[in-house]
């Protein structure tokens, strides 16, 4: 949380406050041995060490945070005990270059410039991680197709679909995307992942003549009142559960919606949404309920429901697609292994679909991953993934009329 650095930092003065107050306590003639005395000597260098100690553990180690931080603690204290005694302490006594300090500390600064001018803009701006943390991850025995190279892998991460469009009570035009003449009436609504396929949906209501709004805003999910427990609550949730009442309340019925579409990022437990007070059995349920009251909500409207199931996600102990196809030779190094069991989330989804006659459970996955259970970062030349938990839309365009077919084919509510 954001608010652990304040508190180290309150706790910290505290601390130092009462040692000066009271320098004859046990505590203060406790920390004025010599190893504490040293161990804050070199306390910076242990705070510059211990990041990068921690990269490297994680690139080799798959083990508890508990054990990670105990490595660290005696491996960056090593690290800077030795720095200190091999290079600061030697540089900060030395007779030479004190005889030269105006001229040392001119050279120090203007590298320090040089650097923060020329070499950090371009490695923030770069598109490629640090051959480490990019090493691509060697899974699958065949070497895929050979990755395309003079790429900017940028313009993909960059394009996230269109802008939040939403439609409130006083007006109800502005998220009317394609006005069609078939009768047929869809409203998209979710999240980011409902901002993905957006593009998709809006040429298929142009090419099948129907008429589509999106109830699109990031990080706002489809189902009613789960933004009460979400891990991103204050304006962000407030704002949700505005729109998302208005929108099951009148919207809806006002824009007389035949189908809903609905798509966002998977809400489960440790997954967005908040654990406190709940047990994950509590948490299951709630969001169980939460899919099941909103569809009640759909169908009160008069419109039936159509639930693409989440997409798949890149593990974060994965590099991220982009970033790995950057440095990759083969399309195997990036490759995704899809889960072993799908979130609960999908699960419920699932069930719903066979269960209620107005709603049908419908799945891309397969589509943009037909080679599961290993997934291709590349559908043809274009990236599946955009990062970790989206869909690129230039991939998704490559599935339109597979999707379409799918749309007609396994649900009531498109069928002509």
């Amino acid at each position: 949380p954001s608010n652990r650095g304040l508190i180290a930092t309150g706790a910290s003065v505290a601390v130092i406050l009462g040692l000066m107050l009271a320098e004859r306590q046990p505590l203060a003639l406790l920390l004025g041995r010599p190893l504490p005395v040293y161990l804050g000597r070199i306390s910076y260098g242990t705070y510059l060490w211990h990041w990068p100690v921690i990269l490297i553990l994680l690139e080799f180690f798959d083990t508890s945070p508990w054990i990670i931080a105990a490595l660290t603690t005696g491996l960056a204290t090593g690290l800077a005990a030795l720095s200190f005694e091999v290079l600061e302490h030697p540089i900060r006594r030395s007779r030479r270059l004190g005889q030269w300090a105006p001229q040392t500390v001119t050279v120090g600064l203007a590298a320090s410039v040089a650097a923060a001018l020329v070499v950090a803009p371009g490695l923030l701006g770069s598109s490629v991680r640090p051959s480490l943390a990019a090493t691509p991850s060697p899974v699958g025995s065949d070497s895929g197709q050979v990755v395309p190279r003079d790429v900017d892998w940028r313009v993909y991460a960059d394009d996230k679909g269109p802008d939040d469009t939403y439609c409130t009570p006083d007006d109800l035009t502005s998220c009317l995307v394609e006005t069609g003449d078939s009768g047929l009436n869809v409203a998209l609504i979710g999240d980011s992942n409902a901002r993905m396929i957006a593009p998709v949906l809006q040429q298929l209501a142009r090419e099948h003549d129907f008429t589509l709004s999106l109830q699109i805003a990031n990080g706002c999910p489809w189902q009613h009142h789960l933004s009460r427990i979400e891990s991103t609550l204050g304006v962000v949730g407030q704002r949700c559960a505005a729109h998302r009442d208005d929108l099951y309340d009148t919207i809806l019925r006002d824009l007389d919606v035949d189908v809903v579409v609905l798509l966002q990022l998977p809400r489960d437990r440790g997954h967005h949404l908040q654990d406190s007070g709940l047990t994950a059995e509590q948490l299951d349920a709630f969001n169980l309920d939460a899919q099941e009251s909103t569809l009640d909500e759909v169908a009160a409207s008069g419109a039936s429901a159509v639930i693409i199931e989440p997409i798949i996600q890149v593990p974060r102990e994965l590099p991220a697609p982009l970033e790995c196809l950057a440095v990759a030779t083969t399309t195997a190094e990036c490759r995704v292994p899809t889960p072993l069991e799908p979130p609960p989330s999908a699960a419920f989804i699932r069930t719903l679909g066979v269960q209620r006659a107005d709603t049908a459970a419908v799945s891309i996955n397969d589509l943009m991953c037909p080679a599961a259970p290993l997934c291709e970062p590349l559908l043809g030349d274009l990236p599946v993934w955009r990062d970790r938990e989206h869909y690129a839309p230039a991939a998704l365009d490559q599935i339109k009329d597979s999707l379409w077919e799918r749309l007609v084919g396994d649900t009531e509510a498109f069928a002509p």
